[in-house]
């Protein structure tokens, strides 16, 4: 069993645990959430380092793509420097989606004429 735990500057009041099979794969997938507190969360990742198959990162990006290219936030990745398990942000997932939400959205509204 998978075990996928995303770790959020967010309240812990969302907090949630869930099992799933997905492609046939069985996980254990939650949220945990610092109550924005960044100390709290690098040391939730720590403790967690190895325990876990991933992580979440939940409350800041771990970096910016403009034009193709890759800018890493330097003092965020403080925050998950030195771990061995695999970190993730949602940054490409978020990059498609909203590509395709701005075409969708350009192709359904009136064109602005030009001036």
């Amino acid at each position: 069993m998978k075990h996928v735990v995303s770790i959020s500057l967010g309240s812990a009041t969302r907090d949630k645990r869930v099992e799933a099979v997905l492609f046939g794969e069985e996980f254990v997938i939650e949220r945990r959430g610092t109550n924005g507190d960044a100390a709290a969360m690098r040391r939730l990742y720590q403790e967690l380092d190895g325990k876990v198959d991933a992580f979440g990162f939940g409350g800041y990006d771990l970096g910016l793509t403009v034009n193709e290219r890759y800018y890493p936030f330097r003092s965020v990745r403080g925050l998950v420097a030195g771990l061995t398990t695999p970190v993730v942000d949602g940054g490409a997932v978020r990059a498609f989606v909203e590509r395709r939400t701005a075409k969708a959205m350009n192709d359904l509204l009136p064109q602005i004429p030009s001036p």
